[in-house]
């Protein structure tokens, strides 16, 4: 294989058209200001390829998260699996999870590593599944995941910070647990004597529809949705209830979470100028939360019915990661459970809302059916309502405000209704 060198500067000027396209490439808009703040590589076991991977950060002073971009170098006139991203001396640029050369390492450093838990009967080790076979699964926002036919699924962590990826970190602490599918290994790297979590191996659920489809499919014809929201709450109880016998608990003032939820509120403020007018009206709702005491534990963090699978007979809660827009470590933060049952609230209240968009009749009265439905998750999770539920739920909806105000304008009414109809709004 030629040893001609590539720069890091000449990877990264190659990959500046085609970083925009990706949907994992969001939160780095301005390519111009993109520099490398870190770049190493993995080997390939068959020699077939060389792998660097780039951090990426936004200039003159990056700051985490970085941005992983793993890239394959094929020579000039052997076959290569995928079309290239560029060409550079006598090197053809590839995607990485598009080249099996970089599944290969990514699976070979799971396998080898000192994170491969034992892997029971009747589950492919990562060492045995076939670079070859992968699938980049499409749509898929802030990573990438490749899919092994119905065994395992790698998934390409895009976002880094110093720190064990929640997903990691929570997943393989909980394997047990019939809710969740369980990582079979991960891959790090040690930089400047942090570790970072690149990739993990995860088990692949076969058969499984998309939560969110699968309840606008019951939205879009008025069908009742209690049954399926009833066996959906006991799931994320089941996943809280193995998260905190796995992992510390502790018991916290009500107020502390009162002021956490006025601290996110006015980072909201900043991000999206539409909610000042409701400002005044949610302190006081998070100020009359009153004292009193309650437990908080590790959640998932970011749930709603996209974070879900329907199974056969189940669901299966996936990304675990909490929201993208948090910092690692206050993603990592023990919360209240309330926060994730709040988080499949809010997610009911959308695919009511989400069919008249599309064309389609949805529910005849919306409201009547979100009531149904999140009474049902509620009943089949074990809890009721209450002040600090409805508190969570109001601060899922100002954050939906900002993410469609970023992301998807004409989507952001759903949201400030819902601001409206929590602070029974008349203005």
């Amino acid at each position: 294989m030629s040893e001609a060198p590539v720069t890091t500067e000449e990877l990264l000027r190659t990959l500046t058209p085609w970083l925009p396209a990706q949907r994992w490439f969001h939160e780095h808009q301005d390519t111009g200001r993109l520099v490398v703040v870190e770049s190493f590589e993995l080997v390939d076991p068959a020699g077939e390829a060389r792998l660097p991977v780039l951090l990426l950060g936004t200039g003159p002073e990056p700051r985490p998260p970085w941005l992983q971009v793993p890239l394959a170098l094929r020579p000039v006139g052997s076959p290569t699996p995928a079309t290239p991203l560029g060409t550079l001396g006598t090197w053809h640029v590839l995607d990485g999870p598009a080249d099996p050369a970089f599944v290969r390492a990514w699976l070979a450093a799971a396998e080898a590593g000192e994170h491969a838990p034992p892997v029971p009967a009747g589950v492919a080790r990562a060492d045995e599944l076939d670079p070859g076979a992968a699938r980049i699964v499409s749509g898929e926002q802030s990573n990438t995941s490749l899919i092994f036919g119905e065994q395992a699924m790698v998934k390409v962590f895009r976002r880094l910070e110093a720190g064990q990826n929640p997903d990691v970190e929570l997943l393989s602490q909980i394997d047990d647990c019939p809710n969740v599918a369980p990582v079979r290994g991960w891959v790090t790297e040690t930089i400047d004597g942090e570790e970072y979590t690149l990739a993990m191996v995860q088990d692949f659920v076969p058969d499984a529809d998309d939560g969110w489809r699968y309840a606008l499919g019951f939205a879009s014809l008025g069908a009742s949705f209690g049954a399926e929201a009833s066996l959906l709450g006991e799931a994320t109880r089941n996943v809280h209830s193995a998260l905190a016998d796995a992992l510390p608990t502790e018991t916290v003032g009500v107020a502390d979470l009162a002021r956490s939820l006025e601290e996110h509120l006015d980072h909201l403020l900043t991000r999206a100028p539409a909610l000042a007018e409701y400002a005044d009206a949610v302190r006081d709702i998070y100020r009359g939360l009153g004292e009193g005491e309650h437990e908080v534990q590790r959640i998932h963090g970011d749930l709603h019915l996209g974070q879900v699978l329907r199974t056969g007979d189940e669901y299966v809660l996936i990304d675990f990661e909490g929201e993208p827009a948090r910092p690692l470590a206050e993603r990592r933060r023990p919360d209240s459970a309330l926060r994730d049952v709040a988080g499949v609230i809010r997610s009911i209240d959308y695919a009511a809302h989400f069919p008249a968009r599309s064309g389609a009749q949805g529910p005849e009265d919306p409201a009547a059916w979100v009531a149904e439905a999140t009474d049902a998750f509620l009943d089949g999770y074990g809890v009721q309502r209450s002040a600090l539920l409805d508190a969570y739920v109001l601060d899922k909806a100002l954050y939906e405000v900002v993410y469609e105000t970023d992301n998807r304008p004409d989507w952001v009414d759903i949201p400030l209704d819902a601001v409206r109809r929590l602070l029974g709004w008349r203005g």
